[in-house]
């Protein structure tokens, strides 16, 4: 079927109008990476500050200590997970890896898992299809600015698994950022019970002054509250990262989507030039007849 150069204008305009979307959201991707990016930074350089703050806390704390053992005594007898993905399309595969791996991890609890939150509307679906539907769904925020809020919804969740079971295990799974070009992989790490193993750790290790700070509260308060720092600040850094790395994916589809329509204009442009020049042709053909048949 023959196409007319009004048609193969059409077409030209609606590929010039999406690449100048791609090429927007392309721009709104980079950006967004930036800013997750940061956001993870900073809260990786606050989780050390907190462990300064449990370092000092532990030179006091010995084995019979209840401060100290109050987060070891009782093994976990039930585990809760929480996956981070996107609540949007357009980001590649790391929905359908992130969920994959959800799945691995929830098979691997050495409890039963009695709740499983999705943040993100998109993800859900793909938990879905990996046989491990969600309980709960929330939203992943769209902007640094809304991390704090849905991290602190987190903890309170997390508060009210506490209420029921002193001691419940929670694991994380998200898309670990590894740049803005080495994209994500996907990841899991525990969120609690909190680790012992860390406060004997940073013991051992040398204090970064000259002088040793002191405290004026209880230690068993102190200790709890450091806990309970450290425990939202590893869920606003693994917003940050999941973020990061939902942006970095859209960053790479774009530049895919880009790419694909600039080669489709290149070859609308070839066809219309193809169009245009046997129009030409047929138009001095027509004037080379109407010349001959006038002088014959």
């Amino acid at each position: 079927m023959s196409v007319t150069m009004a048609q193969i204008d059409r077409r030209v305009d609606s590929a010039q109008e999406l690449e100048s979307v791609t090429h927007t959201m392309k721009g709104m991707a980079a950006v967004s990476v930036r800013h997750f990016e940061r956001a993870a930074d900073a809260m990786g350089i606050y989780e050390s500050t907190l462990d300064r703050g449990l370092q000092v806390v532990a030179r006091h704390l010995d084995a019979d200590d209840v401060a100290w053992e109050r987060h070891s005594r009782f093994p976990p007898r039930r585990s809760a997970v929480i996956v981070f993905g996107s609540n949007q399309g357009l980001c590649g595969p790391v929905n359908r890896q992130v969920a994959r791996h959800a799945a691995e991890v929830v098979a691997a609890c050495p409890t039963s898992v009695f709740e499983v939150v999705a943040v993100g509307f998109r993800l859900s679906s793909e938990l879905e299809l990996t046989g491990v539907p969600p309980d709960v769904v929330l939203e992943l925020p769209n902007s640094v600015d809304g991390i704090s809020p849905r991290a602190a919804e987190l903890l309170v969740r997390i508060d009210r698994w506490r209420r029921a079971d002193p001691n419940p295990a929670v694991h994380l799974v998200f898309p670990s950022f590894r740049g803005r070009h080495a994209g994500f992989e996907p990841a899991d790490r525990p969120l609690l019970p909190f680790d012992t193993a860390r406060l004997r750790e940073l013991v051992g290790q040398p204090w970064p002054g000259r002088s040793l700070p002191t405290y004026t509260v209880g230690r068993t308060e102190l200790l709890a509250t450091l806990v309970r720092q450290s425990v939202f600040a590893g869920l606003t850094r693994t917003f940050a990262q999941a973020m990061a790395s939902v942006a970095a994916s859209r960053l790479v589809a774009m530049d895919n989507a880009q790419r694909d329509v600039e080669e489709r204009l290149a070859e609308l442009h070839r066809e219309r030039h193809r169009l245009r020049q046997a129009a030409v042709t047929e138009e001095l053909l027509d004037v080379i007849s109407g010349f001959e048949a006038m002088r014959e």
